[in-house]
């Protein structure tokens, strides 16, 4: 499985890095400002972050999208979903709901 993460949330960032170090996924740190990386299998956007909306658009045609956020609110998450987010989870937690959802998919 090969992850690819849109943030610039460091704890965030950890916590993914950890998970997908215990679980031999591979991570790939996308720059937000770059062209679609390929051969993901899942990019996680941090919703908190400008041009995340894009981003989930960019990515939908291509993987499963995941997006992350610090406080959910319904137009966001509407918002995100409309862009082609599978689903949006909070970042507490978020490793560990995100290895669940992969380990579901898979």
């Amino acid at each position: 499985m090969k992850l690819g993460i849109i943030s610039e949330d460091v704890r965030l960032c950890h916590q993914l890095a950890i998970m997908s170090y215990d679980n031999d996924y591979k991570i790939h740190f996308i720059d937000q400002f770059n062209d679609v990386s390929k051969g993901l299998d899942c990019v996680v956007v941090d919703i908190d972050e400008d041009h995340a909306i894009q981003k989930c658009k960019d990515y939908s045609s291509k993987c499963m999208v995941i997006g992350a956020v610090a406080e959910p609110r319904s137009s966001i998450i509407l918002n995100a979903k409309k862009a082609g987010c599978l689903i949006v989870l909070t970042k507490v937690n978020f490793s560990s709901n995100l290895l669940d959802i992969l380990k579901k998919q898979i």
